[in-house]
């Protein structure tokens, strides 16, 4: 049984890519093949709309999607096979995710100069990660788009909802390059705006529940970044966190639709839409990453979970802000 085990997660990661595979005919060469650890709601958002784009600029165009199984130890496993199936754009989903792909495509290219380009996806710091030197151009072989919600006015939401806030506490993975983006972002936020910040590191979803109960117990509210851990667990944060009293703010729009009471960041679909906008440009229009600089979503909208607000006693924001925002 031992020795089948490595026979079996392979098995496991040629089902998924298999199961999540779309397009053409079985032995065409993928225009574009979609890798990324586990389906969640948030990747779905950015999936969907990246092939909705694709549809609509390039009809016949093959799509395939491959992921980990929700396995950190798989990625690489994932990665390669997606690259193996020579794909004409390699589009990477998430930071971790991202940073692998861009390994191994620069790594086949000192072999092999037919080697795809990649189009990274909600990266919240790509020059961080070592993808790009700067958002104004992509690099030799990648090109993307980053998420990157401003987390002062997340900070800034909260207060203005809750007017005797005084204390935030933040969940996030310590192990996840952009969730420790957000955290650093959200402490200089809270201490700008006069609110206290505490922050607890979680590293695995089992953990969540309980560290949301503990978190509930000394803060006044919640609020999650850009961590693939935390988006995931949206639902399970904001579940865990009303009955107790406290709302969930967050920096993506899916968070919101989950059980987060508002938000002031990403719509996933626009990750998504983007996404496929520069990879068309290379397999369609013959652009090369480096004349393409990363499209950055920064600005970020309003969102609120009438329900939510409702459930927690939360005055309807209507009344509190001019700006236009999406309502869940």
């Amino acid at each position: 049984m031992r020795r089948m085990f490595p026979l079996l997660v392979a098995l496991a990661i040629f089902m998924a890519v298999g199961l999540t595979g779309c397009g053409g005919g079985g032995g065409d060469r993928p225009d574009f093949a979609l890798v990324y650890k586990e389906p969640h709601p948030v990747i779905n958002a950015i999936v969907d709309a990246f092939r909705q784009k694709v549809r609509e600029e390039m009809p016949n165009a093959v799509v395939t999607t491959h992921h980990a199984q929700g396995s950190d130890a798989e990625i690489r496993v994932a990665v390669r096979t997606a690259l193996d199936q020579n794909p004409r754009v390699l589009v990477p989903i998430t930071t971790p995710v991202s940073i692998e792909a861009a390994r191994q495509v620069r790594a086949k290219a000192a072999q092999d100069p037919e080697t795809p380009p990649l189009v990274f996806l909600g990266v919240t710091d790509p020059v961080g990660a070592g993808l790009v030197e700067a958002f104004a151009a992509g690099g030799e072989f990648c090109t993307g788009v980053s998420d990157n919600p401003p987390m002062d006015r997340v900070v800034g939401l909260a207060k203005e909802l809750l007017p005797d806030l005084r204390s935030m506490g933040m969940l996030y993975d310590p192990r996840d390059q952009p969730a420790v983006v957000s955290a650093e972002r959200v402490r200089a936020a809270c201490k700008a705006q006069g609110v206290t910040l505490e922050l607890k590191k979680v590293s695995s979803e089992s953990e969540i529940r309980a560290a949301t109960r503990a978190l509930c117990g000394a803060v006044d509210a919640l609020v999650i970044g850009m961590d693939n851990l935390m988006m995931k667990n949206a639902g399970l944060i904001a579940r865990t966190a009303s009955p107790l009293g406290k709302p969930l703010f967050a920096a993506d729009s899916e968070a919101v639709s989950m059980g987060a009471v508002a938000g002031v960041g990403v719509d996933y679909r626009d990750v998504g839409r983007l996404g496929a906008e520069l990879a068309i440009s290379i397999t369609r229009d013959g652009r090369v990453p480096s004349e393409l600089p990363v499209r950055q979503l920064s600005t970020g909208s309003l969102h609120y979970n009438d329900t939510a607000l409702r459930a927690l006693g939360i005055a309807s924001p209507e009344s509190k802000s001019a700006a236009p925002a999406k309502r869940k």
